[in-house]
């Protein structure tokens, strides 16, 4: 040891022990910030308790009974961070609707599926005849459709569009709801499910068949429902070449069976492996179902062309809604982005078109029902108006919202109320 390191060794040590060195405290208690809610349902369907973990969207405590939200099943739980962390920021960024997102929260809880028939799979044990899942197969399918989402419809609003996403052995799950109940969900995405397809319901029969038959039955769907995704990673494929030629079939036989309003994929991944792809296909989902194109609305153009500003974005959204069958709604006010009722109220006051952002700041208080700062600033644009007496009643609404849900800002709207009757006083 160096006679500088020693020294040096020295002084941290008298430093430590006379409590020089500064260590990080915390005030109070460490305590966990929940961003997953777990239910147990009573299931008669299954006989027995069912745990399930939901996430629901930031704003969901705050929004009012107009909104409802399409819903995402993720049969395995561990995805279910990874899934709902995308649908969020993407929400945010607004791209798309906001989601619930739920997943089966058991770890060793019985998987109902069919047992569909191997085919001689090199990719599953060799004495593998049929898949070993539970029966009987409908009852999974049964507790989402008669008790899992009138629950979530009753209690947290869910809207009837759904989406069904399960990787691995559990794609299985997918690809028979869409063949024997394709209208349970309305968007099946099915990854490592390359081995998967060249499974059936009977010795000899793949799913390449029974996904053919079903798209080929199906009605032109009125709405965007009805989406088909399945992917695979190249390195299973490599592993087993089976793997490519049923995606490579699937593939081909979608081709005609395509359509604008119910997109078809079937792929393969070439820089990721089995789990791995989730991530990247479900962005891709996203997309498919949720175009940029039709979503990332520019509001600053949209304000700029001639009209009422609040009846051209009802408009924007009213055809949303006709396109995805559920109501889908303005945002009243995004964190960071100017695609808000809000935003677009802050732009129009910015260009004194007072009236319309009175109407916008209404329309997002009333999305809105606890936020004080909604109701204030529909009070400014009332006042830049000359609309005295309502700018003074939405002023004592930011503050009856204030001292029920935001004691601590109440200060703050009792001076904007003070200030808004000295000045109709004196005009």
């Amino acid at each position: 040891m160096g006679k500088m390191h020693f020294v040096g060794l020295l002084i941290l040590f008298y430093l430590s022990a006379a409590g020089i060195l500064a260590q990080t405290t915390i005030k109070g208690e460490a305590r966990p910030v929940a961003t997953v809610t777990e239910l147990t349902l009573e299931s008669k369907v299954l006989g027995a308790d069912k745990k399930v973990h939901l996430y629901l969207p930031e704003a969901f405590a705050v929004s009012s009974p107009d909104h409802t939200y399409p819903v995402v099943v993720v049969l395995e739980h561990q995805f279910a961070p990874m899934i709902a962390g995308t649908v969020n920021h993407l929400v945010l960024t607004g791209r798309m609707p906001e989601t619930l997102v739920v997943t089966l929260a058991g770890e060793d809880d019985p998987f109902y599926a069919p047992r569909v028939y191997t085919n001689g799979s090199d990719y599953w044990p060799s004495n593998w005849k049929q898949m070993p899942f539970d029966q009987p197969q409908d009852r999974l399918l049964d507790f989402f459709e008669s008790e899992l989402f009138p629950y979530l419809k009753q209690h947290y609003r869910a809207a009837d569009y759904r989406f069904l996403v399960g990787a691995s052995s559990r794609a299985v799950l997918v690809l028979d709801s869409f063949c024997r109940r394709p209208g349970l969900f309305d968007v099946h995405v099915a990854v490592a499910a390359g081995d998967i397809l060249g499974m059936g319901y009977r010795e000899g029969e793949t799913f390449i068949e029974h996904l053919t038959e079903q798209l080929q039955k199906m009605p032109s769907p009125p709405k965007k429902r009805g989406a088909l995704y399945v992917a695979s990673a190249l390195s299973d494929a490599d592993y087993s070449p089976a793997i490519a030629e049923n995606i490579k079939k699937l593939a081909q036989k979608m081709v005609p069976l395509q359509q604008k309003k119910r997109p078809l994929t079937a792929k393969l991944f070439a820089n990721d492996d089995h789990y791995a792809i989730l991530l990247p296909a479900w962005l891709e989902v996203l997309e498919q179902v949720y175009p940029q194109a039709r979503f990332s609305q520019d509001y600053d153009k949209l304000e700029a062309v001639e009209g009422n500003a609040l009846a051209k974005i009802d408009a924007y959204f009213a055809g949303l809604s006709q396109e995805y069958g559920f109501p889908i709604l303005a945002p009243a006010d995004q964190w960071n982005t100017g695609r808000s009722l809000a935003a677009n109220g802050r732009r129009l006051m910015g260009r004194e078109r007072y009236a319309e952002a009175a109407e916008l700041f209404a329309r997002a208080a009333a999305y809105r029902p606890q936020s004080p700062y909604l109701c204030a600033q529909q009070a400014k644009a009332l006042a830049g108006a000359g609309r005295r007496a309502e700018a003074l009643k939405a002023h004592r609404e930011a503050l009856a919202r204030a001292k029920k849900y935001t004691p601590d800002r109440v200060e703050t709207y009792q001076k904007q109320l003070a200030e808004a009757e000295t000045a109709a006083k004196t005009k």
